[in-house]
């Protein structure tokens, strides 16, 4: 079989003419003025052919497509690409806008949801806790402490629960807060003695909350994400170096940001009366601060950057695309299935109870998204630790595939326990047991479909391919647990230490994703390999 160079319509392999436009269909040699410098190369089977031919002889290919195809690849490649110093300048200064932006959408989201309290119209009756609203009673503790600090009132003393308070938050100490950034009180008080042959005593304690906003993670990752798409858009043809370091310059000026707030936010409060004196100072974690917006925003805007990109990627990058995309879809779907299980429970004083008074908006939607952080990493085989002062220290853990929080449970004290009120606490995570199962399942699933479709024909492709996606599943996973979990820790003078713990570890959550994420979807791949030999 032989084909017309000039009109591509096949022909018997002895014919000398094109039996469709009469084109003689001579061997290259064999071609009047013929040059052997002038020979090409078909990119669709190898063979050679001269130039000015429109299709190959051999396969009957295009040409003109071809080159194309060809071109067209070369100029979607994302290069690696460097840099200058000036460069890296002027890209500085571009981000800034962005930054800006991002911050703009967090305090919008902020104003949306911490609205003044809804004092008629409670979600669920009030009386028990349980781990899944108990960032709501932090947030009331959270705040009883700012409110003594700029009060000095006697009503809002440091473990006054009273619900009388006003909102007393101002708007840049809510944005630190809606970026996981601790608080501590760090007070010094020197006691009088009550009586003639008493004695003067000094007592000092510092206390640290980590207050769980696992809403406002999903909000800085949206915004973050956005600005990432414009600004990839408004930057045309950036290589992937460009894009690295936009992202570093982008979560130094977010760390920045919060570093100054963190700072400004400091405050001292003084006591001075007939039998104490002494001093408390409330501030934010500045060091933590910046860190944690560093590392959060420059990652969160490298994925996104790579979300956005149209142009093929190297294996990894592109990795790390398909797994900011998998990965948002993963968690959108368990925030829907998690809001519609907090809408049915709202009236189960088990399962679902407000302890303070604020807007159902807020409520609902720290609940929901709290429960679906929770039922995501139980899913990913990692361990839910949940301590309470009264416990001495220990940690009750919850995990799949162990028993090791009822074993908890029976070793206590069971009427003491019952009396401190706590089996409403951990009644929720034990009766959930069916839903945690559905979730790990789910994972799974949805993991081996993601191995299945982005398997590729080289080895090296498929492991890189696959730690990119892993890595991504891991890091934004962290980046929930970070946010979701709430904190208190007591240090007292006489270096007593008491926690107050619900959610997870942030090292154990990253090796395990990764490792869950890494393994599951290398699966999928060796199913795409052996269903694809078969056919």
């Amino acid at each position: 079989m032989i084909y017309c160079t000039k009109c591509g319509a096949k022909n018997s392999a002895d014919a000398l003419y094109c039996h469709a436009d009469g084109h003689p269909l001579h061997k290259l040699s064999q071609l009047p003025n013929y040059q052997k410098h002038r020979e090409e190369t078909c990119h669709y089977c190898g063979a050679s052919h001269y130039d000015g031919a429109y299709y190959c002889h051999v396969c009957g290919e295009s040409y003109q497509s071809v080159n194309r195809k060809f071109v067209k690849e070369v100029i979607t490649q994302v290069k690696f690409g460097k840099m200058s110093a000036s460069q890296i300048g002027e890209t500085a200064v571009m981000v800034i806008p962005f930054v800006l932006l991002t911050v703009i959408m967090m305090l919008v989201s902020i104003q949306l949801t911490y609205t003044e309290p809804d004092q008629d119209h409670d979600i669920a009756p009030r009386g028990e806790q349980n781990i899944f609203v108990e960032a709501l009673d932090q947030y009331s503790v959270f705040e009883n402490h700012i409110m003594y600090l700029k009060s000095g009132d006697e009503e809002y003393r440091i473990h006054d629960h009273s619900s009388g308070w006003e909102k007393s938050l101002n708007l840049g100490e809510l944005f630190l807060i809606s970026n996981a950034v601790p608080i501590a009180i760090s007070s010094e008080e020197t006691h009088e003695p009550a009586h003639e042959d008493g004695e003067v005593y000094e007592t000092s304690y510092t206390q640290t909350f980590n207050v769980g906003t696992a809403h406002q993670a999903v909000v800085l990752i949206v915004a973050v994400v956005i600005s990432a798409g414009l600004f990839t858009r408004w930057r045309r043809n950036s290589t992937l170096i460009s894009q690295i370091v936009s992202s570093g310059l982008f979560g130094m000026w977010y760390g920045l940001t919060l570093l100054v707030l963190a700072l400004l936010s400091t405050g001292y409060y003084t006591i001075d009366d007939s039998y104490r004196s002494g001093s408390t100072e409330v501030y934010f974690l500045s060091g933590e601060a910046f860190w944690k917006g560093f590392l959060i925003t420059s990652v969160i805007f490298l994925i996104g950057q790579l979300i956005w990109e149209k142009r093929r990627l190297p294996y990894f990058f592109t990795g790390l695309k398909l797994g900011g995309k998998w990965f948002s879809a993963i968690f959108l779907s368990f925030i829907l299935v998690s809001g519609w299980y907090t809408l049915i429970h709202l009236t189960d004083i088990r399962m679902i109870n407000s302890t303070v008074n604020y807007s159902v908006l807020l409520s609902f939607v720290l609940i929901a998204v709290t429960l679906a952080v929770i039922v995501l990493n139980v899913g990913f085989l990692n361990t839910l630790y949940m301590q309470q002062m009264f416990f001495d220290g220990e940690r009750a853990p919850f995990h799949l595939l162990n028993t090791d929080l009822e074993e908890f449970l029976e070793d206590s004290d069971q009427e003491w326990f019952h009396a401190m009120n706590q089996e409403g606490y951990f009644a929720p995570v034990l009766n959930m047991s069916g839903w945690f199962w559905f979730s790990f399942i789910v994972i799974v699933v949805i993991l081996l479909i993601i191995g299945y479709l982005h398997s590729v024909k080289s080895i090296k492709g498929n492991i890189t391919r696959i730690t990119g996606i892993a890595i991504t599943f891991a890091i934004i996973n962290v980046v929930l647990v970070l946010f979701a979990n709430h904190e208190i820790t007591i240090f007292h003078d006489t270096d007593e230490r008491f926690a107050n713990m619900t959610g997870f570890d942030p090292w154990l959550t990253l090796g395990v994703t990764f490792a869950f994420v890494w393994i599951t979807v290398l699966i999928g791949v060796v199913i795409s390999k052996m269903v694809k030999k078969e056919e």
